[in-house]
């Protein structure tokens, strides 16, 4: 992750309290995912970037540590993959992750991006320090065509 874990719950109520006031704008596009049978919030994924008033939407998820591995990101990923570009201006889905990250790579590949390139030096880990990323694509008009 590009931040630091939160330090208390305090912190992680007042960001899920930022975000539930922000679901009054249509165009928010921020969730949490929780697991079916119980509720229970493990993560969240979202839009982290955007270009051209979302015609560009970069992808941007984490999970609690004890679920990784079982489908949770993917599934909701997923979803989110078919809802921007069935209901939405949505042209374009990225993804990246650092490239010492290989689990996270796995979702995105699970979820049908394709990959782009390594950008050297492009982003910050959680201790600021410049990391490599894979960056990974998927166009509208490729997943309408399956």
């Amino acid at each position: 992750m590009s931040w630091k874990a939160h330090e208390n719950i305090e912190i992680t109520k007042e960001v899920l309290k930022e975000w539930v006031n922000s679901y009054v704008n249509k165009d928010y596009y921020q969730w949490g995912i929780v697991v079916k049978q119980t509720n229970e919030l493990i993560g969240s994924i979202g839009i982290v970037g955007n270009i051209e008033n979302r015609l560009i939407c970069e992808m941007g998820y984490c999970i609690e540590k004890n679920y990784w591995g079982n489908g949770y990101v993917v599934e909701a990923f997923n979803r989110i993959i078919e809802f921007l570009f069935t209901e939405t201006n949505c042209n374009r889905i990225e993804a990246v992750h650092d490239v010492d990250n290989v689990n996270s790579g796995k979702v995105i590949i699970k979820c049908n991006l394709e990959f782009e390139g390594v950008l050297r030096d492009r982003g910050l880990n959680n201790d600021l320090k410049l990391i490599d990323l894979a960056m990974y694509f998927l166009l509208k008009r490729d997943y309408l065509r399956k």
